[in-house]
């Protein structure tokens, strides 16, 4: 699908030369192999340059479209785990267990995924059949376009062009896709029927502690898995070693949750959306906070690509190759340095000229 891009610097063969010479730590972090290494003068041109190339890099306008698409495909996704769940169970009793999904949402746009979810209640238990076969394909279609999204947006952020195949491209969307819904089945199953293990030992409220304990360890671990993923295999390049997506997705796990929970503060006690967005207001609502939600996303997958950019060793998995082989543009590069808060020109560069004097290439 193009080109596979700009070629090493020169600097970075240099940096390999004098570093062989020299039995010395990099002040830099030129030299580390894991990210726990960067000294805190490399953390800080890493956060100087996720800062700017955030703003570069637009995310304010990408998290945007990635929420559009994110909230087209929740509605086709809810209607086929309900219409599931009408298979193996009486469709009214999935409203008990909605407290369960209020976890992070807002608290209108809570209200409007239980309203629709009770309007889909509504279909009779002689159409659910055929409703979940059109429900699951409508999902894997709308699932699959969100995924698309985001992995156009990391592509931006790891400063990568799209070079997989067509049908390659596709086929990894729709895996995340796949795996997505699997992950709603698993979690409506687990709502279904661990209530109904804990009654049948006796320890009914044990279950309700067992909630109020473990939702948000639970839910932060999910995120962190499902964020890690993503960075790993959404980009178009060389999978980065575990290691080096590690930092941003904990820092967008952490931030997330948070944002999360102030923002439903905020609209329960503060904001009054109906009043301005008449019935629009629940879903300005839950667009605002999947805005939120990708914006602090694409934050963290900058972290991950200054981090890798920050040193000269190979970040890629597999045996350590040379520069030139490993296939991944932040893996070829590096911007620690004494001017470190400057970058390479990438082909995905808005402004090439703000990128600094070290854009010459090999």
């Amino acid at each position: 699908m193009g080109s596979r891009g700009p070629k090493p610097f020169i600097s970075i063969r240099v940096y390999t030369l004098r570093a062989a010479m020299s039995s010395r730590p990099d002040p830099y972090g030129r030299d580390a192999t894991h990210p726990l290494q960067i000294p805190l003068k490399g953390w800080r041109q890493v956060a100087q340059r996720v800062w700017t190339e955030s703003i570069r890099d637009n995310f304010f306008v990408i998290a945007a479209g990635c929420a559009f698409f994110t909230l087209f495909a929740i509605f086709p996704v809810l209607s086929g785990l309900i219409s599931f769940y009408g298979l193996i169970s009486n469709p009214a009793t999935l409203e008990l267990r909605f407290p369960l999904i209020g976890l992070v949402l807002p608290q209108q746009a809570y209200e409007m995924v239980v309203e629709q979810a009770k309007r889909l209640f509504d279909v009779s238990s002689s159409t659910l059949g055929w409703s979940l076969a059109v429900s699951i394909g409508l999902a894997l279609w709308s699932v699959t376009a969100s995924t698309y999204a985001i992995f156009c947006a990391l592509n931006i952020a790891y400063e990568e062009t799209e070079r997989r195949s067509m049908l390659r491209f596709y086929l990894r969307a729709f895996v995340f896709g796949v795996a997505g819904i699997f992950g709603g089945v698993v979690a409506l199953l687990a709502v279904v029927y661990v209530p109904v293990v804990f009654a049948l030992a006796g320890h009914p409220a044990d279950f309700e502690l067992l909630v109020g304990v473990a939702r948000w360890p639970v839910l932060a671990i999910m995120a962190l898995v499902l964020f890690a993923c993503f960075y790993r295999y959404g980009p178009s390049r060389r999978s980065a070693q575990w290691r080096w997506v590690v930092p941003g997705s904990v820092f967008a796990t952490v931030v997330w949750l948070i944002a999360s929970a102030g923002f439903s503060l905020y609209v329960s006690n503060f904001a009054d959306y109906d009043k301005v967005y008449g019935s629009l207001g629940a879903a300005i609502v839950l667009m605002f906070w999947l805005y939120l939600t990708f914006y602090i996303f694409l934050f963290g997958a900058e972290i991950n690509a200054e981090l890798e950019l920050q040193t000269a060793q190979d970040t890629t998995v597999g045996a350590p190759k040379p520069v030139g082989e490993r296939d991944a543009f932040v893996a070829e590069h590096v911007s620690g340095g004494p001017k470190g808060h400057m970058r390479p020109v990438s082909l995905t560069a808005s402004d090439p000229d703000a990128v600094g004097p070290e854009k010459t290439r090999r």
